[in-house]
């Protein structure tokens, strides 16, 4: 019975990170067209309105790290080179077993830019027994982080000179 169970979370495993895999992408090559950013006020495709709700509060938090790396952050959609949303896409239950302590925390964010056709995806994890607002902080310090490093390779694949911020 326990193999059963234990085949079951692996396949559910497997099933999800095989559909989520094309979008997954962390190089985009129009990515170091990308200066402005819009954050999305509007519940879409990707993301539902308990998320983009949440996604809306974290603002403050996503706006200041993007800054630390060069981004500006602009109040009308029209003057952005593209458009972020995303947050908190996932808790880790455990089904067979003690809870995770520290609880696990999955994060999805994505910047999508209808000038230079792309659509850029960052998943990942925090383990942390944050609650909010500290679990926001650490979740867009993450994806600010995240979208620099992969702005960094798309200006080095460019042949742009890359530093510690944008440009």
């Amino acid at each position: 019975m326990q193999q059963i169970k234990t085949f079951a979370a692996v396949a559910f495993v497997l099933a999800a990170s095989a559909s989520l895999s094309p979008a997954r992408s962390q190089t985009e090559p129009n990515l170091h067209h990308v200066k402005k950013i819009f954050l999305e006020t509007q519940t879409n495709g990707d993301l539902g309105e308990l998320g983009m709700a949440a996604f809306r509060n974290s603002h403050a938090a996503l706006k200041e790290a993007l800054s630390t790396y060069g981004f500006i952050v602009v109040d009308d959609r029209a003057d952005a080179d593209a458009v972020m949303y995303g947050g908190n896409t996932k808790e880790w239950v455990v089904l067979d077993g003690p809870q995770l302590d520290p609880p696990k925390h999955g994060f999805q964010f994505w910047v999508v830019s209808s000038k230079y056709g792309f659509k850029w995806l960052t998943e990942f994890d925090l383990s942390t027994r944050a609650v909010e607002p500290e679990l926001g902080r650490k979740a867009t310090a993450k994806a600010a982080r995240n979208l620099f490093d992969a702005w960094k390779k798309s200006a080095a694949r460019a042949g742009l000179r890359v530093g510690d911020r944008l440009p």
